[in-house]
């Protein structure tokens, strides 16, 4: 009496549960128990589902095969991973499974958890990255080296995803920025700070350069491990050829004014001289120095005009 009690204190404890439980002959795989969440979880009431081969009421498909996961539970007493199986409505559902085999009544328990909506997510996801083309969005491991691969890397890098993957980052940066450690340096500021922008010439495929602006991002477990990085490149060459050329603009503009002021002090100086004459003469004097002096006043303010009007074509430069 009591254990039949304690039995069935059991299941309506497990009918409590969110994840669908139930419980199949080692040997036939018929079900032998279903829980409430497994009836929530595949729309199959117990009667519908008690005797029936779990595989063929449910339609699963495995990451291997039946036999391998089947395998693993007699040999080992336990398997984990991921499964396709269909509702009674016929929609898919993707959960991840766990099993474990009782030798003694030769019973296999399987627990499984839906994650379906997880699963589309990251194919969403999977989806945007892949679609876009002026980015190189890629992830990394702990160590850095490439797990995965969009269109856009490609794009940018001129490598396909089976010449990349397994690799390490730094096959992009140029040989000097290598024996800087500047790969390295750049895994390392984003471990420790979570993020790493960095800007620099990269190498493609073909050995041609390309200018990237690159954030790597770093990616935590709960427990704060360290499980890799993603890494985004933008192709910003035409923006630094941009900037190379309104800096080297600039620098020329310094130049050039530099080099007018030098020569502008000579007119100056020629017209600061003949004032302090004209100052210092007296009426007669100064109307013969002026009769003497004016064509070189005249050639002294039409090359200070000339140079101001080269200052002002200057400073219209972009």
């Amino acid at each position: 009496m009591a254990a039949e009690r304690r039995e069935s204190e059991a299941v309506r404890l497990l009918d409590l549960a969110f994840d669908a439980i139930f419980t199949i002959k080692a040997q036939s795989h018929e079900i032998t128990y279903w829980n409430a969440g497994a009836v929530r979880m595949y729309g199959y009431s117990r009667e519908e589902a008690i005797g029936r081969i779990s595989s063929e009421l449910l339609e699963t498909r495995y990451p291997e095969s039946p036999e391998s996961a089947y395998e693993a539970v007699v040999g080992t007493g336990q398997w984990s991973g991921k499964l396709i199986q269909r509702r009674k409505d016929g929609t898919e559902v993707h959960v991840d499974g766990r099993w474990v085999l009782d030798l003694e009544s030769g019973t296999i328990l399987e627990v499984n958890r839906e994650i379906t909506e997880h699963i589309e997510l990251a194919e969403r996801f999977q989806l945007l990255v892949e679609n876009v083309k002026d980015y190189a969005i890629f992830l990394l491991d702990p160590d850095g080296m490439i797990t995965s691969w969009n269109s856009g890397a490609a794009r940018i890098n001129g490598y396909s995803a089976d010449e990349v993957v397994g690799r390490h980052l730094s096959m992009f940066y140029t040989p000097e920025e290598i024996a800087e450690g500047r790969p390295q340096r750049n895994l390392a500021e984003a471990a420790a700070n979570g993020q790493a922008t960095d800007e620099g010439w990269r190498v493609r495929k073909d050995g041609s350069r390309y200018f990237a602006s690159v954030v790597i991002t770093a990616f935590r477990d709960s427990a704060g491990k360290l499980r890799g990085f993603a890494k985004i490149t933008q192709d910003v060459t035409s923006k630094q050829v941009e900037r190379q050329r309104l800096l080297e603009l600039e620098q020329s503009k310094s130049t050039f004014l530099n080099l007018v002021a030098h020569e502008l002090r000579t007119p100056l100086t020629v017209l600061r001289g003949y004032l302090s004459l004209f100052r210092d003469l007296d009426e007669n004097a100064r109307r013969g120095l002026e009769a003497r002096s004016l064509p070189a006043l005249e050639a002294k303010t039409q090359e200070m005009s000339r140079l101001v009007d080269q200052m002002v074509e200057v400073a219209r430069l972009e």
